[in-house]
């Protein structure tokens, strides 16, 4: 990953991730982009952010290995976009809001097979989905005692097996996650902290 500032607060971050996934003896290249550009830099600070990139997932062992699996899936891969922004509004606190959008595919999935010996099923990489959303984060910035946070997310997780089906939702689906962190020095090394979490679906 490169990082770059060709002009006054704006940072560019380029990157690439080489994976070689052994099960199924394959390659996979990952380009990625960032970045990062202060609309005001001074305080309090305003920020536009967003980035792109391409993910890659093996299958499991026993989805891609003999006897069990079905020899010659390749990895699932995932493209990702996100747009957002942070606002400061003391030195402590400051907002980010962000929207994303995955576009899921080559999934594994799994159909029946008469020429199965194990279980009458092969699996293939035919299945594909798509996950979007947005998440917000308010953050009260570490002081000399305490810090914490509310972190919000709501998504929608969906897929389906095969390229003629309709998307469902998928199994994991995990529509709203709500976080509450916070953290206080006592003093004498002592330091008391509480992490709440609520989340639907699954």
């Amino acid at each position: 990953m490169l990082d770059l500032s060709p002009v006054k607060g704006l940072k560019l971050l380029p990157g690439v991730r080489l994976d070689y996934f052994r099960d199924t003896e394959s390659w996979a290249v990952g380009p990625r982009f960032a970045a990062r550009y202060d609309v005001v830099s001074g305080f309090p600070r305003t920020t536009l952010k967003g980035g792109a990139g391409i993910y890659h997932q093996p299958p499991q062992p026993q989805e891609s290995l003999a006897p069990f699996g079905t020899t010659g899936l390749s990895p699932s891969r995932a493209t990702h976009y996100a747009l957002g922004f942070e606002q400061e509004f003391t030195k402590q606190i400051e907002l980010s809001v962000e929207g994303f959008y995955k576009q899921l595919q080559k999934l594994v999935g799994r159909s029946a097979s008469e020429t199965s010996s194990v279980g009458g099923v092969t699996y293939n990489n035919n299945g594909d989905g798509r996950v979007f959303g947005m998440e917000l984060l308010f953050r009260y910035k570490p002081d000399d005692r305490f810090f914490g946070w509310v972190a919000y997310t709501l998504s929608r997780a969906e897929r389906r097996l095969n390229p003629q089906d309709p998307m469902t939702l998928f199994v994991w689906d995990q529509t709203h996650i709500l976080t509450l962190i916070a953290s206080y020095k006592l003093g004498k090394g002592w330091e008391a902290g509480a992490r709440w979490r609520y989340v639907t679906g699954r």
